[in-house]
């Protein structure tokens, strides 16, 4: 995984300028765009056991990509894949105690963004909402655990902006990945009866990337 990140980190790094002096020459809009980022994730309650412990994952780091395509100066398609390392845990009224550490989560979606550019001095300044469906796995190296392994339906919606100077740009953004255990086929995440009983937790990730425009 460390391989991965340092290899796109140097990728992103030799072909940065080359976009940036591509957009300044031609003055055309970027269409492609590919942004690296890294942020914190704040996990929700997966369940509640009958003695009042709230089953969760301990927060932490998130790292990952995202990939957009521009439809419209205001509607993009965006691809996101993301990253991060926990520990199963169960919180009591008190610090939580965790039982099995090393978890991966893993994170694959598919979103809508609708964004609003707005002319900030030489640069872009664009506010917007991405909104979206996907998965979310949880794998971990012990397997004496029944989740270890499950991959379930996860809904997300996020607030960001962009900051662009030609074709480099900043992304700050808020995203809640809503998902559930039961949620392990796309219809029973539509379901009424699993959405009413389903436990369904929210899990907000909080990132910022550079933003990289073909």
């Amino acid at each position: 995984m460390n391989k991965f990140f340092v290899s796109a980190a140097l990728v992103a790094a030799m072909v940065a300028p080359l976009a940036a002096q591509s957009s300044v020459v031609t003055g055309q809009p970027s269409v492609f765009s590919l942004t690296p980022y890294v942020g914190y994730v704040a996990y929700g309650d997966h369940f509640e056991t009958a003695n009042g412990a709230e089953f969760t994952n301990d927060n932490g780091a998130i790292y990952g990509v995202q990939l957009g395509i521009d439809m419209t100066p205001n509607l993009a398609l965006v691809g996101n894949f993301g990253y991060s390392r926990t520990n199963w845990e169960f919180e009591f009224a008190g610090p939580g105690e965790s039982f099995a550490g090393d978890v991966g989560v893993w994170l694959y979606d598919g979103n809508l963004q609708l964004k609003f550019p707005i002319a900030a001095g030489a640069g872009t300044f664009s506010p917007f909402a991405q909104a979206g469906v996907g998965a979310i796995k949880f794998t971990a190296d012990r397997n004496d655990f029944q989740a270890d392994g499950t991959t379930n339906v996860a809904f997300n919606a996020g607030l960001g902006a962009d900051f662009n100077v030609g074709a480099l740009g900043l992304r700050l953004m808020a995203k809640d990945y809503i998902s559930s255990f039961k949620w392990d086929e796309f219809r029973n995440a539509n379901d009424p009866n699993d959405l009413q009983d389903a436990g369904t937790s929210h899990n907000f990730a909080f990132t910022l990337g550079l933003k990289l425009g073909f």
